[in-house]
């Protein structure tokens, strides 16, 4: 992250402008403690002016402290409800996942402090919601050391416990023999028991619309690791503070191949050179999910030898632009993120390198017809001395599916648009979005063209080689983004 200079602060300012004036906490009715792996950060409160966000004194003078938000640079003034509010709305689920979730929680689907209260132990990023009474431990500075405070924070690892997934099952009326029943049991319930909110003590939530949940991957002596099956992996479900490091979606009725199209998507995008997530295909009983890594999340070894998992700071662009969930499609009312607000905060927040890479990733989105490319599918991991680009996740090209919504997430050209409809001038109105040379945008969208054209069939071989999978939808869909690409380079 570069340091907050005044020039950055003014930016910021700017760009958000309910950032700037303090805000005075009325008497709180309660508060949440703000954590940072374990440690406290400061205070979220609930308050007859809406909730208040304010910064520990003690995590403002600790060494290699992050804020919660870019748009919440470190200060000792408070940050009120138009600033907090859309942000931490951003870390709940959304539609009809986050109506069953509410409800099984016994809430309103509005009241987003409750829902963190219920459920803000684990969720994106590397800041944890817990009541006053919760493990959050106090950063002893005044005595401290530079140093100290580095090792205080550096140690401060996501520990916790976790119940085994086949436990999980059995509590609740199933008999699994193995993880693959126990998994079975999983995907079928994931609809009604979202995010395992009929388990006591899970306190996780995932954003987004879409049925998927967390999980943790351990090994037979409960260590986590990287691997997302196979020999030895045991699915867990973390407990209190312990951080899940695996999202798991199922397969979709009404979307067929949704598990091989965006494992393909994901494929194809590693193998032309873009940083995109790993992924794995589960199969159980005749369903399948895909497993993707968190990239939230790290694997350390502590100085005991302890092995555990360390959360890791990000924030999508939705919470960047200060927009609440409701508003990451362009179209939304009142006026969602447009692109040129997307490449606005890559200029704020991202170096030059970084900034192309996230050109890269809108260039790849329009070329697989990736329409649901919005601004909670791109986001920034924060880290003490930096911001990057955070892999591209979440791609699913639309090609296939001929009755979902097939208009782009932003307008282009001032319009919205269809993955057919694409051409050299639309390319060069995002080019004056970005703020950069059209001929580079024209090459780049050529270059980018050329490798899915030439990485299309070999990136079919390692879906099709996955359990469970379908070679007709993989096929069916390298076929189609092939095309896809090499028609919109022909219109260059």
């Amino acid at each position: 992250m570069r340091p907050a200079t005044t020039s950055t602060m003014r930016k910021t300012r700017d760009m958000y402008p309910d950032a700037s004036p303090a805000v005075s906490p009325a008497d709180p009715a309660e508060r949440l403690a703000v954590t940072f792996r374990g440690l406290r950060a400061g205070w979220l409160a609930a308050t007859s002016a809406g909730l208040v966000f304010t910064y520990d004194p003690r995590w403002l003078r600790t060494s290699g402290a992050v804020p919660l938000s870019l748009t919440m640079p470190l200060r000792p003034e408070p940050y009120g409800d138009a600033v907090i509010t859309p942000w931490i709305q951003n870390l709940l689920p959304e539609a009809d996942v986050g109506q069953v979730f509410a409800r099984a929680l016994g809430l309103s689907v509005g009241d987003a402090y409750g829902i963190l209260r219920a459920a803000g132990a684990d969720t994106a990023g590397a800041f944890s919601f817990d009541p006053p009474n919760g493990s959050a431990q106090d950063i002893d500075q005044d005595h401290a050391s530079e140093n100290a405070q580095e090792n205080t924070l550096a140690s401060g690892m996501a520990g916790g416990r976790y119940l085994p997934l086949r436990d999980y099952a059995t509590r609740h009326g199933a008999a699994p023999k193995d993880d693959g029943e126990a998994l079975k049991f999983l995907l079928e319930g994931l609809a009604q028991r979202p995010f395992f909110a009929d388990e006591d003590g899970v306190r996780l939530s995932l954003a987004g619309g879409q049925v998927k949940t967390a999980l943790a991957t351990l090994d037979e002596k409960g260590r986590p690791v990287h691997a997302a099956s196979g020999a030895g992996v045991v699915y867990a479900i973390p407990l209190g503070a312990a951080a899940s490091n695996l999202i798991v979606k199922p397969d979709n009725s009404r979307l067929l191949g949704i598990v091989e199209i965006e494992a393909y998507c994901l494929e194809l995008a590693r193998r032309c050179g873009l940083d995109a997530v790993d992924w794995t295909i589960l199969e159980a009983g005749g369903r399948l999910a895909l497993a993707v890594p968190r990239y939230d999340r790290q694997i350390r070894t502590r100085r005991d030898g302890r092995v555990e998992l360390v959360r890791i700071h990000q924030e999508d662009f939705c919470q960047l632009l200060g927009l609440p969930p409701l508003r990451k499609y362009e179209t939304a009312t009142g006026g969602g993120a447009r692109l040129a607000d997307l490449f606005a905060a890559a200029r704020l927040h991202l170096g030059p390198k970084d900034q192309l890479r996230f050109l890269d990733c809108v260039i790849f989105n329009i070329l697989v017809g990736n329409t649901d490319a919005h601004a909670k599918n791109y986001s920034v991991l924060i880290h003490p001395d930096q911001t990057v680009l955070a892999p591209l996740y979440d791609v699913n090209s639309v090609l296939a599916w001929k009755g979902v919504n097939q208009n782009h997430a932003q307008k282009i050209a001032g319009r919205t648009r269809k993955p057919v409809d694409t051409a050299r001038r639309h390319w060069e109105a995002i080019a004056e979005e970005a703020g950069l040379n059209p001929r580079e945008v024209l090459r780049r969208v050529n270059a980018l063209a050329t490798r899915i054209v030439h990485a299309a069939q070999d990136a079919r071989q390692p879906v099709i080689a996955a359990p469970g999978t379908t070679a007709k939808i993989v096929d069916d869909i390298s076929e189609r983004i092939d095309e896809h690409a090499r028609r919109i380079q022909g219109r260059l």
